[in-house]
C-alpha cells in the first residue's frame, strides 16, 4: 500500500516569544494555493501592525507541491524552518503562516530560525493530525433487482453514494478509497454490476 502524507483535522495556533518579539503561528488544512492566499490575506488584515507574515505550504497526497516565503526576513531564516517542521510531521495539504511582531532587538539568523521553527512546532504539536486518504469516484450501472447486492457492497467497503438514478436501469455514483478500488471492482463484478470505465474520477 502506498505511503501517503498526513494533514490537519482543523486549524491550530502556536506562539513563541524571544527578546520582545512575538511569533504567532497559524497552521491549517489547505488543499490549493488559492485558498492559502485568501487565508494569508485574512491573517494580514487581522495583524496589520505585524512586521512580517512568513509562511510555507505543502500540497498533494505525497507533498509534491510546496512553497516557502521569508517576507523580508533574511533568506532561509523563516519560510524554510516553517517548512522543515511540516516535513518532520509528514504533513501535506497544509499551510502555516507565522506572524512576527518586532520587539526592538535583532535576533540574528540563528535566533530567527529558532523562533520560526519553535512557533510552528508549538502549533503542530497541539494540532489534530489525520491521514490523507486519496479518494476516487466510479459510476456503476445495474438493474433495479441488483440494488440489494449493491447496498451490501456499499456497507462492506464504507462507500459514499454521491448520486443515484433509479429506474429499471439504475446508475449510482460512488466514492471510495483509491486503495480499495480493485477489491470493490471485484465485488461489483461478482454481483454482475457494471462499472462505467469512462466515468471514473480520481482526486
Amino acid at each position: 500500500m502506498p505511503v501517503y502524507c498526513q494533514t490537519l483535522g482543523k486549524a491550530q495556533q502556536g506562539e513563541y516569544q524571544e527578546k520582545g518579539s512575538r511569533f504567532i503561528a497559524y497552521a491549517f488544512p489547505c488543499t490549493d494555493s488559492a485558498f492559502f492566499t485568501a487565508y494569508l490575506n485574512d491573517i494580514k488584515e487581522h495583524h496589520l501592525k505585524a512586521r512580517h507574515h512568513c509562511y510555507a505550504w505543502r500540497l498533494g497526497e505525497y507533498g509534491q507541491d510546496w512553497r516557502v516565503n521569508d517576507d523580508g526576513e533574511p533568506s532561509g531564516s523563516a519560510g524554510l524552518p516553517i517548512y522543515n517542521q511540516m516535513l518532520s510531521y509528514q504533513l501535506s495539504d497544509t499551510g502555516v503562516i507565522v506572524v512576527r511582531y518586532f520587539g526592538g532587538k535583532l535576533l540574528g539568523i540563528p535566533g530567527l530560525i529558532r523562533a520560526y521553527k519553535t512557533a510552528t512546532q508549538n502549533a503542530l504539536a497541539a494540532a489534530e493530525i489525520i491521514a490523507i486518504v486519496p479518494k476516487m469516484r466510479i459510476t456503476v450501472k445495474l438493474e433495479y433487482a441488483q440494488i440489494y447486492f449493491l447496498m451490501q457492497i456499499v456497507a462492506q467497503f464504507s462507500l459514499t453514494i454521491c448520486e443515484q438514478t433509479l429506474a429499471m436501469h439504475c446508475r449510482y455514483q460512488l466514492e471510495l478509497n483509491r486503495d480499495d478500488y480493485e477489491a470493490v471492482a471485484a465485488a461489483l463484478n461478482a454481483a454482475g454490476i457494471t462499472i462505467a470505465t469512462n466515468e471514473i474520477e480520481t482526486s
